[in-house]
């Protein structure tokens, strides 16, 4: 993971935090893998986690990301109720390699954009 934006946004669907993921390759990556966002904290509870097959709402395997390649990936995850308490919260972000021979587990923590006031009913 080499960068990332977030932002509150209002769509027809509801409130949603909009997330995009800059990822650069380091090395060549074989094997299945997952891409993971988790919430945590009490916001993240509120909101809605993504887990895909691959980059670009799984459309693109981890593995086509050749050596320095750059890729843009943009999550949207959907609150689905406000939370009693609007504590910092952070993402996890993710990828989980699917067969043991390519790898484990690779994570980061984030921390999550505050909730801007304007939205509270």
């Amino acid at each position: 993971l080499a960068g990332y934006d977030q932002r509150w946004i209002v769509k027809r669907s509801g409130v949603h935090l909009r997330v995009i993921l800059y990822w650069q390759a380091g090395s060549i990556t074989e094997g299945s893998y997952v891409v993971s966002l988790r919430p945590t904290g009490a916001l993240g509870e509120a909101l809605s986690g993504a887990e895909n097959g691959g980059f670009l709402l799984g459309s693109y395997p981890v593995s086509r990301l050749g050596q320095g390649e750059a890729l843009r990936d943009l999550y949207e995850l959907r609150l689905n109720e406000l939370p009693l308490a609007f504590e910092p919260a952070e993402l996890e972000v993710s990828l989980v390699a699917l067969d043991q021979e390519a790898g484990s587990t690779t994570a980061v923590r984030i921390p999550m954009v505050p909730f801007p006031e304007e939205l509270l009913p």
